[in-house]
C-alpha cells in the first residue's frame, strides 16, 4: 500500500516557499501530487504579464504596481517549489486535476481591470497598501493558528475554519475534492510501493464530520498531513 502524506499550505503565505521547500527536502517523496492542473502554472504566468501589461496602460504608478505585482507572484509558490524539486530530484511531479481546475480567461482579464481602477483611483499609496497586504495575510493565519488547534484531530477542523475573516469567503469544499481524491486513488493504485505526497490548500486536508474534504474522503488510505503554518502540527 502506497504511503500517503498530505501537505496543507496557505496560498498567500510570503513564506510558504521555503517551508514547503523543506517539507518536501524532509519527505522525500517518489511522486508529488500538485492541487490544480498543468495549466495553471502557464495561466498564472500570463495573468502576471496580463497585469503589467494592464497596469502599464492604464498609467498605475509604478510603485503600487509592484505591490500588486508582488502579491500575485507568491501565489503559486507550490507549483514553482515542486516542480523545482521534482527537476532536481528526478521524481515525478503530477497534478490532482485537469481542466476544470481553471480560471476562465475572460474572467482573468477583468480581475486584471479592476485591480488597475482600484490603484487608480487613489487615496493609497504604496506603502500602505504593502501594510495593509501583510496585514491581511497575519489576520488570516491568526484566524487559523487561533481556531484549529483546540479542534484538531476531530470531525470539526474544516467547520472552526469556516468563522468569518475580513475580506474573505471560504470557498466550498467537496466537487474539487472529489476530483481530487479519485486521482490520488488511481495513483496509489497504480504505484502501491511509492511514498506519495500531495500539495493542496490546507483546508482541503482537514477532518470534516460530512467527509466534504480531500483529507476526509481518502482516509481509508491512512494519508498522514503536516501544515506549513508555524503553529500546526501534523497528525
Amino acid at each position: 500500500m502506497a504511503n500517503i502524506h498530505m501537505i496543507g499550505s496557505f496560498h498567500p503565505d510570503p513564506e510558504g516557499a521555503d517551508a514547503l521547500m523543506g517539507k518536501l527536502e524532509e519527505l522525500s517523496p517518489d511522486i508529488i501530487l500538485l492541487e490544480g492542473c498543468p495549466s495553471i502554472p502557464v495561466g498564472m504566468a500570463e495573468q502576471m504579464e496580463r497585469l503589467r501589461s494592464t497596469f502599464g496602460k492604464k498609467k498605475v504608478p509604478n510603485a503600487l504596481a509592484k505591490v500588486l505585482l508582488d502579491v500575485q507572484r507568491v501565489a503559486g509558490f507550490e507549483y514553482r517549489i515542486a516542480e523545482s524539486f521534482g527537476k532536481r530530484h528526478r521524481i515525478a511531479v503530477d497534478y490532482l486535476g485537469d481542466k476544470e481546475f481553471d480560471t476562465p480567461t475572460e474572467a482573468l482579464k477583468q480581475e486584471a481591470l479592476r485591480n488597475a481602477k482600484a490603484l487608480k483611483a487613489g487615496g493609497v499609496t504604496a506603502k500602505t497598501l504593502r501594510a495593509n497586504q501583510v496585514n491581511n495575510v497575519a489576520t488570516m493565519l491568526k484566524v487559523f493558528r487561533d481556531v484549529l488547534p483546540p479542534v484538531f484531530g476531530t470531525d470539526k477542523e474544516l467547520q472552526a475554519t469556516t468563522l468569518p475573516v475580513p475580506g474573505q469567503q471560504p470557498p466550498p469544499m467537496g466537487p474539487r475534492d472529489n476530483i481530487m481524491a479519485a486521482k490520488l486513488r488511481e495513483t496509489a493504485e497504480s504505484h502501491p510501493d511509492a511514498k506519495i505526497v500531495t500539495v493542496t490548500g490546507l483546508r482541503h486536508v482537514l477532518r470534516d464530520s460530512l467527509k466534504r474534504t480531500f483529507f476526509s474522503k481518502v482516509g481509508d488510505l491512512s494519508p498522514e498531513r503536516s501544515f506549513l503554518i508555524d503553529g500546526l502540527s501534523g497528525d
